[in-house]
């Protein structure tokens, strides 16, 4: 699975995760994601659209982050 972040910034992977990573990274990447989503950032599922709020390494789909919309 891709995990992918769109931000002002633009879009950039943040990291790819199978069967072989480590739990170590699994943890980063959950931090990384909770610190995301602590400012307002949401996560989801690509293909079925379905909110996550945890990175796991049984997904096949690939995950994309999205930065909050504020209007102006």
């Amino acid at each position: 699975m891709k995990i992918e972040v769109m931000s002002h910034k633009g879009h950039e992977l943040l990291s790819e995760v199978d069967e072989k990573t480590s739990p170590a990274e699994l943890d980063r990447l959950d931090s990384e994601l909770k610190k995301l989503m602590d400012q307002g950032y949401s996560a989801f599922l690509k293909e079925s659209g379905l909110k996550i709020e945890k990175i796991d390494p049984s997904i096949k789909e690939d995950v994309v982050v999205i930065a909050p919309v504020m209007g102006g």
